[in-house]
């Protein structure tokens, strides 16, 4: 499979900076067959965003979340179905800046909606820093892992996990590369055995937090990685660009 660097802008950016962006990622970008390359910039930037991807066809587009109804009376919210005809491949579900400000029980629904939608979901996973302390890191995934569980017949391998600790993400800080490689497999494994006819190596799992290129290379050759999601480095386009450039 190929490998995934999915670049998540978060709530940065205006008109300038998203042409600037594209232009030079487009123009600089090598055509390589072994990643896939997918950008979430914000919801406003998405329909900019989609032009320079039907022209240039060098990556794919997501959205940073969505509601989990596709028609419901609720002021400030997107669909899942809007995104699609937007030109939305990806869907992030449940990152943790998100979980900070909404309904947990929703999560479930929200993937749910995604898949209905032709679109594939990236949910994000990952332990604070306090359970982290406590040795609790698994047991926090598996719960969270249950959102999965409970739409296993909508699943069929399409969902992607990123895993991303919470106490990691804008810190600077990363997990050892060993441990990054521990839970990647831990997480496939938990949905293996809840999904047997799925093989582990099918199963995607990125990382996420503090990823820069000093460490993409590093992380993506780590066994049981299939990919990164990038937070604030990938709103340095030059820097995006050589990250998705490296030799593997």
């Amino acid at each position: 499979m190929k490998k995934i660097i999915a670049a998540n802008w978060k709530m940065y950016g205006n008109n300038n900076f998203v042409q600037e962006y594209f232009e030079y990622l487009t123009k600089n970008l090598k055509n390589n067959n072994k990643k896939n390359i997918i950008i979430f910039p914000s919801y406003l930037h998405l329909d900019k965003a989609n032009f320079f991807k039907k022209k240039s066809n060098l990556f794919k587009l997501g959205a940073q979340s969505c509601h989990c109804n596709n028609k419901t009376a609720q002021t400030s919210s997107i669909s899942a179905k809007m995104l699609m005809e937007i030109g939305c491949d990806y869907t992030l579900v449940g990152h943790s800046e998100w979980r900070n400000n909404n309904h947990e029980k929703n999560i479930s629904h929200i993937l749910r909606n995604v898949l209905t939608n032709n679109m594939t979901p990236i949910y994000c996973i990952g332990e604070n820093l306090s359970d982290k302390e406590s040795n609790n890191t698994e047991s926090v995934l598996e719960v969270q892992l249950q959102n999965i569980i409970d739409n296993i017949d909508y699943y069929s391998g399409k969902i992607i996990i990123a895993y991303e600790p919470v106490w990691a993400i804008g810190s600077g800080l990363t997990p050892e590369i060993n441990v990054i490689s521990f839970i990647h497999s831990y997480i496939k494994t938990k949905i293996s055995q809840k999904l047997p006819s799925l093989q582990e190596k099918d199963i995607m799992v990125l990382y996420g937090g503090s990823v820069n290129i000093k460490n993409t290379k590093e992380i993506l050759n780590t066994n049981n990685v299939d990919g990164v999601l990038i937070g604030g480095a990938s709103i340095d386009v030059k820097e995006f660009t050589n990250i998705c450039n490296q030799e593997l």
